[in-house]
């Protein structure tokens, strides 16, 4: 179980971001630690994918689980720490935990993320046709090689993303009545900056259509 206060029941961001959707999303999930929310967001997927397949079990719902996947962002590397513990109870292959800051999140292309993963069996099927389809085309894969730089038009952009953004936390006195002692105006206002460019950040990453929560 995750306890979590009051105001925490009166937004639903998860929901949010997953409702009306399906198995196949492409999920980011800007400033993760410590967890909560990026359980919920995996057990929302598996949920989806159980429906789809018409099972009800969550995590085990299919032999090969959802389409979509979750990635996990944090930009304090101990916190990714206490995010992969959280979230490994889970033990979904859907998941992968990154460390960067949020406001510079970097790009990546499409084409390099839709490769198998090097060592695999897709890896190695693919490595075989390419060699037997080898025509001296030598520089069709360069362009997406990792130090070079991702075009807009060949960024993997998200279908949905959840970004809780760094905050001076003036809804949590009910649990932690010293911050109104040490509450000031410029407690929110310094972080509004931070906050402006994380939303634009996410919003460069963001399929057209979709939505950031």
């Amino acid at each position: 179980l995750i306890l979590q206060t009051i105001l925490h029941m009166l937004c639903r961001p998860c929901h949010a971001v997953l409702c009306w959707t399906h198995a196949l999303l492409q999920v980011l999930d800007m400033c993760a630690a410590p967890g909560s929310k990026t359980f919920q967001l995996l057990e929302m997927l598996h949920d989806m994918d159980g429906s789809a397949t018409g099972s009800g079990n969550a995590a085990g719902s299919s032999q090969q689980g959802p389409t979509g996947f979750v990635v996990a962002n944090d930009a304090d590397a101990q916190r990714c720490n206490l995010l992969t513990h959280q979230t490994k109870r889970m033990c979904s292959p859907c998941l992968m935990v990154t460390n960067h800051e949020a406001q510079a999140f970097p790009r990546v292309s499409a084409a390099l993320a839709a490769r198998p993963a090097p060592g695999s069996i897709a890896a190695a099927q693919a490595a075989a046709e390419a060699a037997v389809g080898a025509n001296g085309d030598a520089g069709a894969d360069a362009s997406n090689g990792v130090g070079n730089r991702v075009s807009r038009d060949d960024t993997m952009l998200f279908d949905r993303i959840l970004a809780d953004v760094p905050c001076s936390g003036d809804g949590t006195m009910r649990k932690a009545p010293d911050i109104w002692r040490r509450w000031s105006v410029n407690n929110g206002n310094g972080l509004h900056n931070l906050q402006l460019r994380i939303a634009l950040q996410a919003a460069r990453l963001l399929k057209v259509g979709p939505e950031v929560a």
